[in-house]
């Protein structure tokens, strides 16, 4: 069975619902994993469930930055998943309904904006969540997105997909304004 590692703050309870629910009509198991849940010692283990998974996802939500302790953990899974090793997909969401969440990921692919509310922003999820089920084993039928995206700030540079139609948002690794045309 596909696996994504979602990677998140436990205290973002509706933004953790909201995924749960997109999981729900799939067949990609989602691995959320609580320190107090899992086995001891907690590095080899989420290094060992990332590098089962297919992708995984940076759900960015306001408690995610609320603990150092929690920064800290979900650095360390990202970091992971970029590593050569692994080379996983890293998606990034971060929902409309908040400030811009003040926490970098230097490591992406796939950044998405979306509102917690829109029904067709959830069926887009649920479509990305999809591209991962195993029904085409030679290539992933990952949604193609909005835009490409290269941050213009000259110590960014970013390169990643954008998934939202939108004119203006935070580059997710810098976190600066960005304005397309």
């Amino acid at each position: 069975m596909p696996q994504i590692f979602v990677s998140h703050s436990r205290r973002d309870e509706e933004i953790r619902d909201f995924f749960d629910r997109a999981f729900a009509g799939s067949t990609v198991k989602a691995v959320r994993l609580e320190f107090e849940e899992f086995p001891k010692p907690a590095a080899p283990y989420i290094a060992q469930q990332i590098r089962v998974s297919d992708a995984i996802f940076v759900l960015l939500g306001p408690n995610i930055v609320g603990s150092p302790y929690t920064q800290n953990w979900v650095a360390f899974e990202i970091g992971l998943a970029a590593s050569y090793e692994y080379g996983k997909h890293i998606w990034v969401f971060e929902p409309m309904q908040y400030e811009p969440i003040q926490f970098p990921v230097p490591f992406l692919h796939h950044y998405v904006l979306y509102d917690l509310n829109s029904e067709e922003h959830f069926k887009y999820i649920q479509k990305i969540i999809r591209s991962y089920e195993p029904f085409i084993p030679i290539f992933r039928a990952i949604p193609g997105g909005y835009a490409k995206i290269t941050c213009p700030y000259e110590d960014c540079k970013a390169n990643y997909i954008l998934h939202t139609e939108t004119k203006s948002f935070y580059c997710p690794v810098c976190r600066r304004p960005i304005t397309l045309e």
